[in-house]
């Protein structure tokens, strides 16, 4: 993997947990629709930066990347929903996996 998709890599993980933990630490002010905005983007722009990111590195092999953009969609949707409850969860969970 060249160092350009490296970087955009960690620049995408940053911007993820920085997101997950103004979420958590404000999440008093936060509507649950905000929430659930926030959860849904999360969850699907990581799925499909991830799966471009992956398309690129495995070189045309599209099932494996789909696969695993799809499980690291879900998992960031599922994570960046849990401070504001269940309808964000699966808000987030469902579009990471429609995000590939």
């Amino acid at each position: 993997m060249s160092i350009s998709l490296l970087f955009i890599l960690l620049l995408c993980t940053t911007q993820v947990v920085t997101t997950i933990i103004y979420v958590t630490n404000h999440r008093k002010w936060l509507t649950k629709m905000n929430g659930m905005l926030i959860s849904m983007s999360l969850g699907m722009s990581v799925g499909i930066l991830i799966g471009t990111i992956l398309g690129v590195a495995f070189h045309g092999d599209l099932f494996q990347s789909t696969v695993y953009s799809i499980l690291i969609g879900v998992v960031v949707g599922f994570l960046a929903g849990i401070p504001i409850g269940l309808p964000a969860v699966i808000d987030g969970i469902l579009s990471g996996l429609m995000g590939e």
